[in-house]
This record gives structure tokens, C-alpha cells and sequence, in this order.
């Protein structure tokens, strides 16, 4: 229907609503149409132009695929476009006489480029050959520089506002043009619809709660406090929430190396499965992923997803229980010492949680 009324308003002509019982014979025919055969038709000619000169949707994997060509790839419509550039009627009388222009010519740049790669086919269109692996020799029609910016333009709307690598590796399958990589990066920066999508990320990712660990000494999380000039690890069981703590001299990968085995060690089973450490994605705790001494004493790193807010929940728990109780321990803040520190942690562990048992007595003291 738009493709009709989009017609009608070219002509002196109007649309009016009427009853069906008054239109009987355009009323039956349009509900009953004999199917046309005959490949002269006017009608269907009409119809057929008319339809393609329109924006339909169309994929840029069904032109790929072969099942579907691409749109605007009329000869005789190139032909005429063709006639119309000076640049392509010279290249067309050279190549028809043979010759070349002078090279004392630097106004005819573009008429020498076309020079190198056009030829003439049989139905006088300008076209460039292509060779491809494993496939015959086809005819690429050399597009004019004047509406070249307009047919990328309706390209990209037409296939549905693909990517720049995709409307290139659709347009050079059918259509050359000069710089044309150069065109289709700026039509499609310059589409308003693309720009608003591109930040926009391509796919949600799920996000869902781990399953509870199998056995106890084996899941642990762990962060780094930064306070008063000072960094401590803080290393948290996950099923009794035991937590133990040190000092770090900085946050180099070996530093931290080094201290999560002396924490770890003290509480993972020598003799028992792996043990997986869940932390953020800090760049010390990443270079750590594929670290030998970690595999060695049976310890994985586990780095949660950056954009996932909840990634080390234990860990951050267990961060803010041990500010807290510094606080309690020394109400101005300031630096701590190991001893203060491990005394502090001493009392996080003994103090009684919600479900009426401390830390302390669900590690050491558990059936």
C-alpha cells in the first residue's frame, strides 16, 4: 500500500474510499487475480519497477548467501547514470579508442584511476572484473562519484543499518566506486539510528548465584583494604566466614602471591581438593590466574565479572566487618600494627553471628 500511494502521488490523481458494492468488477478482481504468465506484461513491469524502487527490507546475509541480489544493480539504469559523469564518458571513449590521456593532464586524476581497472561489457556498461578464489570472474558496476553517498545512504537503510565490514562485503560483490571504503565508513558514522546504538551493549549477560561449596576449607574470597597508607588482605572462608588478615608492603602480583598462601595454607587441607580464591578484577589478583607457586600448593584464582556489582559479596562483607571492628579497637583510626591487627581479627572471629554460633566455633569446633 505504501509502495502504491507512494506512486499515485507522482500522477494527477486521487485516492478515494468508496463501498465495494459500487466498485463490483475491481471489488471481484481484486480477490480473485488470475496469475499472469506472460513475461511482456505491462503490468507486471510496472510493478516490478516500481517495487524496487522503493526501501525494502532486505538482509545483508541472503545477498551473501546468494539467495537474494542487491538492490540498485539495473544495467540500463547504471547505463544512463554512467552518460551523465564527465569523468565516466572520458574513460569510456579511451577505452573504446585505446588510448590514454597525457600526462600533462592533472585535472583527468580520477579518469586515469578509472583507466587501470575499467573495462567495457557487452551492453556498453562500465564495469570492473573480479576474481575470487573458487568462483567465476563476475562484473562489478563502476558507480559515479555524485551519487555515490546516496546509494550507500539507501543501502544501509535498506539492509537494515548493517556494520561497515558487512556493507562493504555486500557492496564490492556487485558495485566499484572510488574510495568506497572511505564513503561507507563516513554514511555509516553519519547514521543518526547506528550512533545512538553504539554504545549499547550486543547481548545481556546472565548473571546467577554460585552453588554452594561442597566441603569446608575450600572456598575462600579475598579483597585488599587501603587505610591510613596501609594495605591489608583480608581472606574470608566462605562457609564459616573465618577471616584472617596481614600486611602488604603494595599490591604487586608477587606480594600478593606470597600472602595468600600464608593465609590459605593455614586453612586449606594439605591433602584435600583445590582450593579457589574469588576476587575482583584488580590487576595484581589478574596476573595471578595462570601462577605456577598457586598451582603448586593446589590454589585457583577466581576473577569476577566487571560489570557484574555483586561479583565478590563475601569479600566485601568481610572488608566491611573488619574496618568496623578496627574502629571499635581505636575510634581515631591511624595505622595498625601486625599485633593490633591480628588481635582484632581474633575478635571479628570470636564475636556471636546471627544464626547464634561465632566464626571461631564454626571452624574449630564443627561435627
Amino acid at each position: 500500500m505504501s509502495t502504491f500511494l507512494s506512486t499515485v502521488s507522482q500522477y494527477q490523481a486521487s485516492v478515494r474510499r468508496v463501498s465495494s458494492s459500487a466498485i463490483l468488477p475491481s471489488d471481484f478482481s481484486s480477490g480473485n487475480a488470475a496469475p499472469c504468465e506472460d513475461e511482456a506484461c505491462q503490468v507486471c513491469t510496472f510493478t516490478k519497477l516500481t517495487r524496487e524502487s522503493v526501501v525494502r527490507h532486505t538482509s545483508t546475509h541472503d545477498i551473501l548467501s546468494g539467495t537474494k541480489h542487491l538492490p540498485f544493480t539495473s544495467g540500463t539504469a547504471w547505463l544512463t547514470t554512467q552518460a551523465e559523469c564527465p569523468n565516466l564518458r572520458h574513460t569510456h571513449a579511451h577505452l573504446q579508442q585505446g588510448t590514454h590521456p597525457s600526462k600533462k593532464l592533472t585535472n583527468l586524476r580520477d579518469v586515469k584511476r578509472y583507466l587501470n581497472v575499467a573495462t567495457i561489457a557487452k551492453d556498453g556498461l562500465l564495469v570492473v572484473k573480479r576474481n575470487e578464489p573458487l568462483a567465476p570472474t563476475h562484473e562489478c558496476i563502476i558507480v559515479p562519484q555524485q551519487v555515490l553517498k546516496g546509494l550507500l545512504t539507501a543501502l544501509h537503510i535498506q539492509l537494515g543499518h548493517p556494520s561497515s565490514h558487512q556493507l562493504k562485503a555486500v557492496t564490492k560483490r556487485y558495485l566499484y566506486a572510488l574510495d568506497i571504503d572511505k564513503a561507507i565508513d563516513r554514511v555509516t558514522q553519519a547514521c543518526h539510528q547506528c550512533a545512538a546504538l553504539r554504545q549499547t551493549p550486543k547481548m545481556q549477560e546472565e548473571q546467577s548465584s554460585s552453588p554452594p561449596p561442597d566441603a569446608v576449607g575450600i572456598s575462600f574470597a579475598a579483597d585488599v583494604i587501603k587505610r591510613s597508607r596501609q594495605l591489608i588482605l583480608v581472606l574470608c572462608e566462605c562457609v564459616t566466614s573465618f577471616t584472617t588478615t596481614t600486611l602488604l608492603k603494595d599490591e604487586r602480583h608477587n606480594t600478593l602471591c606470597d600472602a595468600l598462601i600464608c593465609l590459605c595454607v593455614q586453612m586449606h587441607p594439605l591433602d584435600g581438593p583445590s582450593a579457589f580464591i574469588c576476587t575482583d578484577p584488580a590487576s595484581g589478583f589478574k596476573a595471578l590466574t595462570e601462577d605456577l607457586l598457586l598451582k603448586h600448593h593446589r590454589i585457583t584464582i577466581e576473577i569476577g565479572n566487571a560489570k557484574n556489582c555483586n561479583k565478590n559479596l563475601v569479600a566485601e562483607r568481610a572488608v566491611q566487618e573488619v574496618e568496623n571492628e578496627l574502629l571499635r579497637h581505636d575510634p581515631l583510626g591511624g595505622p595498625v600494627s601486625p599485633v593490633t591487627l591480628s588481635v582484632v581479627t581474633a575478635t571479628l572471629n570470636a564475636r556471636i553471628c546471627s544464626h547464634g554460633l561465632s566464626a571461631r566455633e564454626m571452624w574449630t569446633e564443627r561435627d
